[in-house]
Parts: structure tokens; C-alpha cells; sequence
């Protein structure tokens, strides 16, 4: 059955929504969280990245590991682990990758990854399909939901960015991009 891009979206919309995220929430508790439910483990690892992946989603028969770009702002790094874990929670189907780089970092990082479970990461690095549109969206839909949680960390990010804004545009609305 093919799901619109309509279909996708609401889809997506609700199983944001579904998440239970109490006051004080961090991206990190909610994985292990989602881990939790899932009966399955998850376990992050920030690292440098091959050019090109700012994250990826590899599913081991045992666990499931989402890498992170780990030379990024702490709020950028809370998105990457968001859209990863978007992949994972909509059921997106693991992509092949054939990039060197990626299995060395694997190889690396987590010595227990075997070839064969190489094979399903999500290392997507465009926003050409509808599954990257989804993982975008759910971050971006469960991002929101947190700002209102925001820890220390990621306000100051905001602050900074708004600091950054105002002097991009020298407080003229008019010149706001």
C-alpha cells in the first residue's frame, strides 16, 4: 500500500503526540524511554561522522545504536537523535549503505556490529525520500514539545540564536530571513 505524503504526515503527527514526555524530559531519557517500551536497547554514541551523515540508525539483532555527529551544537545533536529515533519509531526499513567510511566507523566504534547488520543502517544524509521527510517531521514535532521542558543547554542555544538573528537583522523585522 503506498501512503501518501498526506498519510505520512498525520501518521507521523500522531505517533508524536502518543509520547508520554513529563515535565524535565531530556532527549536522552526519552530514547531509553522508547527502549524501555520497546523491550529493546538503545544506545547512542557520539563520534565524528563520515562526510556527508550527521547521524544513523543501525539495528543489530540485539540492539538498536543511534549514532551522532559529536562536533555540533548540543541542540543540533538533540535533533540528529530525534530524527534517528524517528526512523526507528515509524517502522522505516533499514536502507543499504555501501560507504566505506561508515563501516570503518562502525567497525570502530562498535566492535560488536557484525557485517551483516551493517547493512541496515540509516545513514540518509538528503531529505529525498518521504522516510526522511517522517524522521524530519517527528523531530522536529517532538523538538517542539520539548522547548517548553528546555534544559539549560538548549536555552542557551536559543538565546544565542535569537542574539544572532537580532544582529542579522539590526532588529529590523523587515530584514528578518
Amino acid at each position: 500500500m503506498v501512503v501518501t505524503r498526506r498519510q505520512g504526515k498525520r501518521r507521523v503527527e500522531r505517533l508524536a503526540a502518543a509520547l508520554e514526555l513529563p515535565d524535565s524530559l531530556r532527549v536522552d531519557e526519552l530514547v531509553q524511554k522508547v527502549a524501555a517500551s520497546h523491550q529493546r536497547g538503545i544506545t547512542t554514541v557520539l563520534t565524528r561522522m563520515p562526510t556527508g551523515l550527521s547521524g544513523a540508525w543501525v539495528q543489530t539483532p540485539a540492539r538498536d545504536f543511534l549514532f551522532c555527529e559529536q562536533e555540533t551544537s548540543a541542540l543540533h545533536r538533540e535533533h540528529i537523535l530525534l530524527h534517528e529515533l524517528g526512523h526507528l519509531l515509524c517502522g522505516h526499513p533499514p536502507m543499504m549503505s555501501a560507504e566505506q567510511e561508515l563501516e570503518t566507523l562502525l567497525a570502530t566504534e562498535v566492535p560488536l556490529v557484525t557485517s551483516e547488520a551493517i547493512r541496515h543502517i540509516l545513514g540518509r544524509s538528503r531529505m529525498s525520500s518521504p522516510a526522511e521527510a517522517e524522521a524530519e517531521r517527528f523531530a522536529w514535532l517532538v523538538r517542539r514539545r520539548l522547548t517548553a521542558l528546555a534544559t539549560p543547554s538548549t536555552r542557551t542555544d536559543q538565546t544565542a540564536l535569537s542574539r544572532l538573528e537580532e544582529a542579522l537583522t539590526s532588529g529590523d523585522p523587515a530584514r528578518r530571513w
